[in-house]
């Protein structure tokens, strides 16, 4: 629709001068995180307590750049995208709780020694 309502635009500026147009220049990107939902490491971060989902979301990290790199990745953090980034953001309590439960599970796995084998190791 964007692209839709510029075309439109362009089309009236054009009636009053012939050289005018609309252009769009990516400035930044990033990709998208492809891990697949059988990696290691998606159930490893259910074993620490996290909360296991495909879901795809519209926000960026650099989660892709691993990804894309052959890196097993997942994004996880507290709380809810929707009140994410946004006046009056907030974390509920029970997220912070769950967090820190999440960290202290990895640390714990991860300092018995506990070896995790990754994709194309």
């Amino acid at each position: 629709r964007f692209r839709a309502e510029a075309a439109r635009l362009e089309r009236m500026m054009r009636a009053e001068n012939d050289s005018a147009h609309v252009d769009f220049t990516v400035e930044a990107a990033a990709p998208g995180c492809e891990t697949p939902a059988d990696a290691d490491i998606v159930s490893l971060a259910g074993q620490w307590g996290g909360v296991v989902s495909d879901d795809k979301v519209t926000y960026g990290t650099e989660a892709g750049l691993f990804s894309n790199a052959g890196i097993p990745t997942v994004v996880c953090g507290p709380g809810d995208i929707a009140q994410a980034h946004a006046p009056d953001e907030y974390i509920e309590l029970e997220q912070i709780a769950a967090c820190e439960a999440f960290i202290g599970n990895l640390i714990t796995d991860l300092s018995a020694g506990n070896k995790h084998s990754t994709e194309g190791e």
